[in-house]
């Protein structure tokens, strides 16, 4: 991505530009105390926390109830089949959100000044 610095009144007259370059994903290690942006991952982070906490908070079948056979047992694969499902749509929409540049930590690369500018 490239900026371009212009005088607001004739924008034929440029006064030079930047190129700006992505680094990564701008999330923050919860686990670290005053982390740095981009010191954190966004499926360790947030999709998986997110799902295990769908996980604990669901029944788990206990003795009898958690043989194949058993009704509760299937429920139980039927939500771990959608928690499979929500995370995968998670990771989807997290890349998309990269593609398009949100949440995402950038660097100013290279800045040129027309001389007279200067």
């Amino acid at each position: 991505r490239f900026l371009l610095a212009t005088n607001p009144n004739n924008q034929k007259e440029v006064f030079g530009w930047a190129q700006l370059r992505p680094l990564g994903p701008a999330i923050t290690d919860p686990s670290t105390f005053d982390a740095a942006p981009g010191s954190g991952n966004m499926e360790r982070d947030v999709i998986n926390e997110e799902i295990w906490d769908d996980f604990e908070s669901d029944d788990f079948p206990i003795g009898f109830a958690s043989l194949p056979w058993t009704k509760e047992y299937r429920d139980f694969t039927k939500s771990s089949d959608q928690r499979r499902k929500k995370r995968m749509a998670l990771l989807a929409q997290s890349e998309r959100e990269l593609e398009r540049g949100k949440n995402q930590l950038w660097e100013l690369a290279s800045v040129y000044v027309v001389p007279s500018c200067r």
